[in-house]
């Protein structure tokens, strides 16, 4: 991702100088693949002075959260550095003397900075690995954290972590720089605050080959750590400042976020898992308290009412939501759907936050349990009527009344209710051909 690149050396009598040599470097991930890159430029005809520092042995595939809206901007950016790389190298194969006036104007350096050098900076790569290694990550991460922060504050915050990346890569070294890595460093950070019990996919090549799942703060956090210990170490040839200043200005600016209320909290993000927490504290620090004046206020006077017994049903909605976090946590995502089910059954049925029980009703549907589906999105439904999946769950729900559970009048109900409110162009096809079948 972000990396170091060697100042231009001296070209040899009557022939251009070539690049330094620019290697790839994708950080954020245990076991990344690292290289140094050369101080000078050496002979076209000779060898860089690069090596190897490891191989890569943790390659994320997708996380397992469903999103409220279709992803445009993450994709966009994915496309833009690819437009840029290949204009890039279209540019040096037919030009190799602009090399110099390029970089001097688009890479970052920090003894000779630029303004527009903060940004432009984070669209350039050295390689097709450097880019592919930088364009995975924000393809896994990117779309969650858009989904929550919205596309255009997601696009500002995408550049303007970059940007913040890139100053604090300055502050570290007075190499030039260029990548997309600080950027991506900050939606990681951003990533860690809003999901931390989400699980990662990953595909692992280390003793095993496979693919595991792994909760999110485990995979950012290890790439923290290592940024942290290799930026101790001294130069590798790797941007590792500007990493941990991207990881820095995320997390920062999601936990603020939060705070703020500027993006809606939920059930399991960092900022109220550590509410949560300290409420604990405070109430475990109250029951061991020795003065008992503390208690004053709880003990009842004479004559005052007793206070109410604890509510079994709530007490047993309780244990439901624990158990059901407890799978998820564990990455059991059919436990966890059955165990929803099983409550659906019966009294009481467990209130569940928002994206756990779409993503408990959408895994019944997989399995084909089509009753607790159903009753899963009809749940929902009753709950998040204005959500913004509420029409695609409306289809959903149609289509199992419709085709599954020989109930037409209650999917013409809802396939009329969702006419009433517009169909989008993303389900029009489907809406069409359930109609059909509903009049049949």
């Amino acid at each position: 991702m972000v990396l170091p690149i060697g100042r231009r050396g001296p070209a040899p009598s009557g022939r251009p100088g070539r690049p330094p040599a620019l290697l790839p470097s994708v950080p954020e991930a245990p076991g990344s693949r690292h290289e140094d890159a050369a101080s000078g430029v050496p002979d076209p005809g000779g060898e860089a002075a690069a090596r190897p520092y490891d191989a890569r042995v943790f390659i994320p595939l997708g996380t397992d959260r469903p999103r409220r809206r279709p992803t445009v901007v993450t994709y966009g950016l994915i496309a833009a550095n690819a437009l840029v790389f290949a204009a890039h190298l279209a540019v040096m194969a037919a030009r190799p003397a602009a090399y110099e006036p390029f970089a001097r104007t688009l890479f970052l350096f920090p003894d000779a900075l630029n303004p527009w050098a903060f940004f432009t900076y984070q669209f350039l790569h050295a390689d097709l690995l450097h880019l592919l290694g930088n364009m995975l990550f924000l393809f896994v991460f990117g779309p969650q954290v858009e989904d929550r922060f919205g596309r255009l504050a997601f696009l500002a915050f995408y550049l303007v972590g970059g940007a913040f990346a890139g100053g604090v890569h300055g502050l570290t070294s007075s190499a030039p720089v260029i990548g997309a890595s600080g950027s991506v460093a900050a939606v990681s950070g951003a990533f860690l605050v809003l999901f931390p019990l989400i699980h990662v996919r990953v595909l692992v090549f280390f003793f095993i080959i496979g693919v595991f799942a792994m909760p999110a703060w485990w995979f950012v956090l290890f790439g923290v750590v290592k940024d942290l210990f290799m930026q101790a170490a001294g130069s590798d040839g790797v941007a590792h400042g500007a990493h941990l200043g991207g990881y820095f200005f995320g997390f920062g600016v999601a936990m603020a976020l939060l705070g703020l209320r500027l993006v809606p909290r939920e059930t399991y993000d960092l900022f109220s898992i550590a509410r949560h927490a300290n409420r604990r504290r405070q109430f475990r620090e109250l029951a061991t308290a020795r003065n008992p004046a503390v208690w004053k206020a709880d003990i009842p006077r004479s004559g005052a009412p007793a206070p109410a017994a604890p509510d079994p049903a709530e007490e047993r909605r309780a244990e439901l939501r624990a158990s059901i976090a407890r799978a998820l946590a564990a990455g059991d995502r059919t436990g966890a759907a059955q165990i929803f089910a099983g409550a659906l059954d019966g009294s009481p049925a467990p209130v569940l936050p928002r994206d756990q029980h779409l993503l408990l009703a959408n895994e019944l549907f997989s399995l084909g349990a089509h009753r607790a589906a159903a009753a899963a999105y009809a749940g929902f439904l009753d709950r998040h009527r204005a959500d913004a999946e509420a029409p695609h769950v409306r289809l959903l729900l149609a289509l199992l009344h419709a085709r599954y559970l020989g109930n037409r009048p209650e999917a013409a109900r809802l396939l009329g209710e969702l006419g009433a409110s517009g169909v989008g162009p993303d389900h029009r096809a489907l809406f069409d051909r359930l109609s059909a079948e509903v009049r049949g």
